[in-house]
């Protein structure tokens, strides 16, 4: 059960050590204050920034804590979806079936658009027809499409469906996300993305054989997920890179994508691993040499 913002506030005030004069300073005055914590007064939101601030503490965990150590359920979803490293059926159902949950109780349109895009992604897994997958997933594109500008949560749903368009379409669509993405500077969230942007168009110019812009983009990709340590994401680049240089006739190929499944194999992602060793099958010029491929 969620706490009272002013008594989770005298909690871990206490458990820092710090008064309620030094939580008010230049913030609040101290009578206010009290009367928060005891549930007498609210504050703004500015207000209230600033003390999470006095307590060197993020909104996330504020939150998090305030849920008893638990994320709020639209938030767990968010969490979970996003973090899927491939599209399985199973965790797609439970995802699919907690959105429909969530949405019995509240309108979420990011939760729509998640429950939505639960079942195309089921469906192309169980039919592979990539056109039936994309009709579904247009009500999600056509939603977003006319917005002025994209933020975070909206960029994460579109990065999702990216590469179920055409590579022209998705190009356009990535050069606007990426555009929207500027805006964000250093914002290390917003760097992460537009690596995972990149990564997730180098495999649609794959699959329409535009090797060189391919390689050019995971080249981009590979170095943010090298300054963020984002390995399986780095792994996935290298053995894409090594695709394009067999296909473009260029040494070190088969090498990059040995490096990429080795990288998969330490890190125990076989899954992972497996699908790109057939993305080397059906796309590279690798298979007919002795690349790196356990059995595991």
């Amino acid at each position: 059960m969620e706490n009272n913002a002013g008594t989770l506030f005298k909690e871990i005030r206490r458990n820092k050590n710090f008064t309620q004069e030094f939580m008010a300073r230049g913030v609040l005055t101290q009578s206010a204050y009290s009367k928060f914590e005891l549930g007498k007064n609210e504050i703004s939101y500015s207000s209230y920034i600033q003390l999470l601030e006095k307590l060197e503490m993020t909104q996330e965990e504020f939150a998090y804590i305030q849920n008893d150590y638990n994320y709020i359920p639209h938030e767990k979803l968010l969490l979970d979806f996003f973090n899927l490293p491939f599209n399985d059926p199973k965790q797609l159902n439970a995802i699919g079936k907690t959105s429909r949950g969530i949405l019995k109780n509240a309108e979420n349109e990011v939760v729509a658009d998640i429950a939505v895009i639960c079942e195309a992604l089921i469906l192309l897994v169980e039919t592979n027809d990539m056109e039936q997958a994309r009709k579904k997933a247009e009500v999600v594109w056509s939603r977003l499409a006319d917005r002025h500008y994209w933020y975070l949560s909206e960029i994460k749903i579109i990065n999702t469906i990216l590469f179920l368009f055409p590579s022209a379409a998705a190009k356009e669509m990535t050069k606007k996300v990426i555009t929207n993405l500027k805006r964000y500077g250093n914002f290390k969230e917003a760097n992460k993305l537009v690596g995972i942007l990149n990564l997730n168009l180098s495999f649609l110019l794959i699959r329409e054989q535009e090797y060189a812009e391919a390689l050019r983009i995971i080249e981009q990709a590979s170095e943010v997920f090298k300054e963020y340590s984002m390995y399986k994401h780095l792994a996935a680049a290298y053995v894409r890179k090594g695709i394009c240089l067999s296909q473009l006739t260029k040494s070190k190929g088969k090498e990059e994508a040995d490096k990429g499944i080795l990288m998969l194999e330490l890190l125990e992602d076989y899954t992972l691993r497996d699908i790109l060793i057939g993305e080397i099958q059906k796309h590279g010029k690798l298979q007919q040499e002795q690349t790196h491929i356990s059995t595991k």
